[in-house]
């Protein structure tokens, strides 16, 4: 009986302290949220890939529905302050990288985006899939805050359409 009473009451405690740690706990996407609404400014490397300039334009129209300022950084211009390759691969900012687009964009995101286009043939009929990447990153920490990747065999503007639509909920 007594064992009994000392098990109930240990599990108590230990149900009582895994509440109150779910309820200050914050999901990884909730934050990432907090962090691209916090930015006001943003700045967008044109995309890259066949078709990336109406991706691109469509984008920044979809950012811009947030209520953010949204500019485009000259692709001559985004090689002087990152390797866009490495930031990329890596996911982060590195903390020189942070401070010269602080200094030369004033801006608290940056955004990559890359199209790639697939062409198959099936039955003696083409087919192109779309595959979109973007990528959204918080100037600030170095961290990204938005990561999306989307393949479909319809045009691309349904790709871009999909990736506003998540901007839009996120």
């Amino acid at each position: 009986m007594i064992f009994r009473k000392i098990w109930l009451t240990l599990l108590c405690c230990i149900l009582l302290s895994c509440i109150g740690c779910a309820v200050t706990t914050k999901k990884t996407d909730d934050l990432k949220r907090d962090d691209f609404l916090k930015m006001q400014k943003i700045a967008v490397l044109p995309f890259s890939g066949s078709g990336s300039e109406e991706a691109t334009n469509a984008f920044i129209s979809c950012l811009a529905e947030k209520s953010k300022e949204v500019f485009i950084i000259e692709p001559d211009q985004a090689k002087k302050l990152f390797d866009e390759k490495a930031l990329i691969n890596t996911g982060r900012i590195d903390s020189n990288t942070k401070a010269r687009l602080k200094k030369f964009l004033g801006a608290q995101g940056l955004v990559l985006g890359n199209i790639n286009v697939i062409k198959q043939q099936v039955k003696y009929k083409p087919i192109r899939t779309h595959i979109l990447t973007i990528k959204i990153f918080d100037i600030e920490t170095g961290s990204t805050v938005f990561d999306m990747e989307g393949e479909g065999k319809d045009n691309l503007e349904r790709q871009v359409n999909i990736a506003c639509e998540k901007i839009r909920n996120f």
